[in-house]
C-alpha cells in the first residue's frame, strides 16, 4: 500500500531511529504535567491512573462583605492513588487556610477552611456589589512521582451594607503639619435592611459630623476635618458601622484618607548652586527659612557638616535668613550639608536639611 510522505511503517520502529523515538515519547508521558481545562494534572507512567485533584465549586456566589468571611475549598481526588496536598496557602494576606495539608483518599474528597477578608479587596470606587477573587496554592504529592504545583481560583459577588462615596480621600499635599485641614465630605449610601449609621472610628485630632444629607433621601453625609502633627506620607482609616433595624451590628465598613502632609515651615532654597569657584576663595550660601504665615519662626540651632564652616543668622523680609560659609579648598565637586533646626509657633520643632555645592577650579582655568 503506498504511504503519503512522511509516514511511518510498522518496521521503522524496529530501526534503532524508530526504538529512540518510542524511548523518548515513554519518557515524556511518565514525566509531563500538563493542564486539563484551567487545572494542572499530574501525568504519570503507564503502570497507574492519572491522579487529578480538582476543586468541585471555586463559586462562593453572593456574600455580604465581611472582614472574616468564612468558605470551604472542597478539593476531589479523581484518580485511584492516594494524593497528599501540602503547603496550602492563599496567594495574597487577604486569603488564609485554616489547615496547611491533607491526604485524599482514591476518588475521595477532602476540605480546606479558609478565612477571606473581603475588605481587602476592596475597589476604589463605590458600587454595592462587585466580582472578587482570591486564589489559593498548594502541592501535590503522589507516591513515586514528581511534586506538582496547583492553584485554584475562587470568585464571588460581595455585597456592602454601605456605600461610600469616595472610597478613598486622595488629599494629596493639602495638610501642613499641626494644622486642620480642609474640610472633605463623604457621601454614605445605606442599602435595604439598614437601620442606621454610626460612626465608629476617627483618627486622634480629627474632627467629624455625621448627619443626613439634605440632598438625597435616606443617604449620610460625613463631613471630616483632617488633622496631621507628622510630615511625611500619611494613611488613615475611618469606620463607618451598619447597624440594623433591631440595632443589631451588620457590618463596619472604612473610608480611607490618604496623602502626604508638608512641614509648617520650609527652607528657600533647599539646595543652593554655587557654579564654579577659584581654589582658595570661599563659597557663600544663604538659605532663607519660610513659616506659615502669621506664625512665628524662630531659630534654635544650625548644624553644619563639614571642617571650616561658620555660619550667620540674620532676618530679611521677616523671615530669618542663614548664611553658610567655607574655603573652597580643592578642585573638582564639593559640597556642604547641615540642617537648621527651628521652632514653629506652637507646632513644635523641626530639622531642615541644607546642602550647597560647587566645582573648583585652578586659576579660573577648571583645571
Amino acid at each position: 500500500m503506498p504511504r503519503w510522505p512522511g509516514e511511518f511503517g510498522w518496521g521503522f520502529f524496529l530501526r534503532p531511529s524508530g526504538i529512540i523515538l518510542l524511548l523518548v515519547c515513554g519518557v515524556a508521558a511518565n514525566r509531563a504535567a500538563v493542564w486539563v481545562a484551567g487545572r494542572p494534572t499530574i501525568a504519570v507512567g503507564s503502570a497507574g491512573a492519572i491522579p487529578q485533584v480538582r476543586a468541585v465549586s471555586l463559586d462562593f456566589g453572593s456574600v455580604w462583605e465581611s472582614r472574616e468571611f468564612h468558605w470551604t475549598l472542597v478539593l476531589e481526588n479523581t484518580s485511584d492513588a492516594v494524593v497528599r496536598v501540602v503547603d496550602i496557602a492563599g496567594l495574597c494576606r487577604c486569603t488564609r487556610a485554616e489547615r496547611s495539608e491533607l491526604t485524599i483518599p482514591p476518588k475521595g474528597r477532602g476540605e480546606v477552611p479558609l478565612v477571606i477578608d473581603l475588605y481587602q479587596l476592596r475597589p476604589t470606587v463605590a458600587g454595592r456589589e462587585r466580582m472578587v477573587s482570591v486564589a489559593v496554592t498548594a502541592r501535590v504529592e503522589v507516591s513515586g512521582q514528581p511534586v506538582e504545583e496547583y492553584r485554584w481560583a475562587a470568585s464571588g459577588r460581595a455585597r456592602r451594607y454601605l456605600e461610600a462615596d469616595p472610597l478613598v480621600l486622595p488629599l494629596g499635599e493639602d495638610l501642613i503639619a499641626g494644622q486642620p485641614g480642609l474640610r472633605q465630605v463623604v457621601r454614605i449610601r445605606p442599602t435595604v435592611g439598614v437601620g442606621a449609621v454610626r460612626l465608629k472610628r476617627l483618627p486622634v485630632g480629627w474632627s467629624a459630623r455625621l448627619e443626613f444629607a439634605p440632598d438625597e433621601p435616606s443617604a449620610y453625609q460625613l463631613s471630616l476635618t483632617p488633622h496631621q502633627d507628622s510630615v511625611g506620607p500619611w494613611r488613615e482609616t475611618i469606620e463607618l458601622d451598619a447597624l440594623g433595624s433591631d440595632g443589631r451590628l451588620l457590618a463596619t465598613q472604612p473610608v480611607v484618607a490618604e496623602g502626604t502632609v508638608i512641614g509648617p515651615v520650609e527652607l528657600l532654597p533647599g539646595v543652593v548652586d554655587l557654579g564654579a569657584l577659584p581654589v582658595g576663595t570661599e563659597y557663600r550660601a544663604e538659605f532663607s527659612v519660610v513659616g506659615t504665615p502669621g506664625v512665628e519662626v524662630q531659630v534654635e540651632g544650625i548644624d553644619p557638616q563639614g571642617p571650616s564652616v561658620c555660619v550667620s543668622l540674620t532676618h530679611a523680609c521677616g523671615h530669618p535668613r542663614v548664611s553658610v560659609n567655607g574655603p573652597v579648598a580643592a578642585t573638582g565637586y564639593g559640597e556642604t550639608t547641615g540642617t537648621i533646626r527651628v521652632k514653629h509657633g506652637t507646632t513644635g520643632s523641626y530639622s531642615l536639611p541644607y546642602r550647597a555645592r560647587w566645582y573648583g577650579v585652578a586659576n579660573g582655568t577648571g583645571s
